[in-house]
């Protein structure tokens, strides 16, 4: 039988991917800083990988922290 939640989950998934920007304008920004209305951290892309490279807890929390430096131009 064929999960059909799996199936429409990854195709919102595909979609919300194409609305969002490639991680190549990110370059040069800070992590807060948005694009398309997107920042980095919220990115799709980059919350994959990170919660695939990190447990869940404090260490994810700490990533997902943004530091703003009182010298931004």
């Amino acid at each position: 039988m064929v999960n059909l939640f799996s199936i429409s989950n990854v195709f919102a998934q595909a979609e919300m991917v194409s609305a969002t920007p490639p991680l190549a304008v990110y370059d040069g920004k800070y992590v807060y800083d948005e694009v398309d209305g997107t920042r980095f951290l919220n990115h799709p892309q980059v919350r994959a990988a990170i919660e695939a490279a990190v447990p869940t807890g404090d260490v994810r929390g700490i990533l997902y922290t943004e530091v703003r430096t009182s010298h931004r131009s």
